[in-house]
């Protein structure tokens, strides 16, 4: 039985997953090599072609960056609902389709990432190699003499070293043509001749595993060339303006590479095919480049899925710069910004204008408007979820600052009140109960999670700063992990030595 797993992404993502097998096998379970043109053929929306853009047109040049890149001003990024190439804005137009990136005005943290342009292989040049299987190729086959063969066979230009490649000198011998076009017609014979020659593969596989990395070479002719390409999504490669400066992804250079190759077509003089080839081949050099840094950096380190993908935060949970309360307070208060407080509770708010006749469209309409800027209604709503939990005190969180690691670096606080200006995007915190988490109000982040049921706020009650007045290892000690002002902790330690009555 064939047990090989087949993607079972949809279309569109899986024009992102570009993973290339080992090695073949038939009754063992590998990674499938993604046929981009049949993912292209079941994109649900009609795709934007990257040789369709004029870079000559200063307009063409502004849109093409939108879809490139993502760019934010500032370090906040907007929760407002926007097409992909943020032409179209705001929650009133959910669900509306762009005409200039094709794509619905969608929420941003609800936003599939999927690649919303694509490459036509140019009129002339037969086909696209996928990047990966690329990157595979050159891997598997030596780098004879310091000249690497798959390249000399497909990359006209490149001639590094040739007179001392035995393998080069193999391959002039039985007469095989340069260029993409000819790796294109001539991939099932070089295949064939480049095994008969094993001492050009890397390493040295047994007869099994050559017959096996062979057999999945041919098995995947079909995908390892293609008449169209996607250029990664613009989730991966980020601007930042700042007051001083822009910061860029550096890793943006190599797919920008890859579309000023494809785009510069169009104002070629004299497009000749081989010319054309050229350009194909610096675009596909540039893409492999860049899932080459993929793999290397992201595949290879585990630690990164863990943190990003399978770590990633759970629901009912938020994170905040922690800015002091200025106001009168209790010690163990917290005052959540407006943004926040409006994701945190929805599901509370959601349930409360639901019992008042609401419908959930006219709810999730009202929620989306109200994310950035404040509302007396949902005002009111918060209110009334904060001061009606059981405590009487606020509605109980869990607040730490990572990593959870000294005691009360987590503790359990009370949101008691929620800010009106959606610009203050702090959360507000009292100072006596800083040394904890060792925080302070130079930029620290610290992280929440609501207290949901009644036996999740029961057990955390032993988290309360009031707890770690006491030392736990000394006895009749006052422990320095929450800050009391001095006669406090006079009368403490007073009250501590003082001798009790026989």
């Amino acid at each position: 039985m064939d047990a090989r797993i087949k993607s079972q992404l949809p279309p569109s993502m899986a024009a992102q997953q570009l993973i290339a097998a080992d090695l073949y096998s038939e009754n063992g379970l590998i990674l499938d090599i993604v046929d981009y043109d049949e993912a292209f053929r079941q994109l649900p929306q009609k795709p934007i072609l990257l040789n369709d853009f004029k870079i000559g047109d200063a307009d063409s040049r502004a849109q093409l960056d939108l879809l490139l890149r993502s760019n934010y001003e500032g370090d906040i990024i907007t929760s407002i609902p926007s097409c992909a190439c943020g032409h179209i804005q705001g929650g009133y137009n959910l669900g509306t389709v762009c005409i200039s990136c094709n794509t619905a005005v969608e929420k941003t943290t609800e936003r599939e990432i999927s690649s919303a342009l694509w490459i036509r292989v140019p009129e002339g040049v037969k086909a696209f190699i996928h990047p990966r299987m690329w990157g595979f190729l050159t891997s598997k086959f030596t780098t004879s003499g310091g000249c690497n063969i798959i390249r000399w066979l497909v990359d006209t230009t490149y001639n590094d070293n040739e007179d001392k490649s035995n393998g080069v000198k193999l391959l002039k011998k039985a007469g095989f043509p340069r260029g993409i076009n000819a790796f294109y017609e001539n991939y099932t014979s070089l295949i064939e001749f480049l095994f008969e020659h094993p001492h050009l593969l890397k390493g040295t596989p047994s007869v099994a595993q050559r017959q096996s990395l062979k057999k999945f070479l041919l098995d995947n002719r079909d995908k390892a060339f293609c008449e169209f390409l996607p250029i990664p999504s613009k989730t991966f490669f980020v601007s930042e303006s700042s007051p001083t400066a822009k910061y860029v992804d550096k890793n943006l250079q190599y797919c920008m590479d890859a579309v000023n190759s494809i785009t510069s077509i169009s104002v070629m003089l004299n497009p000749t095919p081989k010319k054309l080839e050229r350009r194909v081949v610096s675009c596909i050099l540039k893409l492999a480049e860049f899932y080459d840094y993929l793999y290397k950096t992201i595949g290879k380190k585990p630690g990164l899925i863990r943190k990003h993908i399978v770590g990633s935060r759970l629901h009912f949970t938020f994170r905040g710069v922690i800015t002091s309360i200025s106001a009168p307070h209790r010690y163990n208060e917290i005052h959540l910004p407006w943004g926040i407080a409006v994701g945190i509770f929805e599901m509370h708010i959601t349930s409360l204008m639901l019992k008042e006749g609401y419908t959930p469209l006219e709810i999730e309409h009202k929620l989306v408007d109200c994310a950035e800027k404040y509302d007396e209604q949902i005002y009111g709503y918060l209110m009334k979820v904060i001061n009606s939990h059981k405590s009487n005190s606020g509605y109980p969180i869990l607040f730490n600052r990572n990593p959870t690691l000294a005691r009360l670096s987590i503790q359990q606080l009370y949101v008691t009140q929620v800010k009106t200006d959606p610009h203050d995007r702090s959360i507000g915190m009292g100072v006596l109960i800083l040394a904890g988490p060792n925080a302070d109000f130079d930029g620290d982040e610290l992280n929440g999670i609501l207290c949901l049921d009644e036996e999740f706020y029961e057990a955390c009650k032993a988290l309360a700063p009031h707890n770690g007045i006491l030392d736990m290892t000394k006895p009749r000690t006052v422990s320095r992990v929450v800050n009391l002002p001095t006669p406090v902790i006079s009368n403490i330690v007073n009250w501590l030595e003082e001798e009790l009555p026989s």
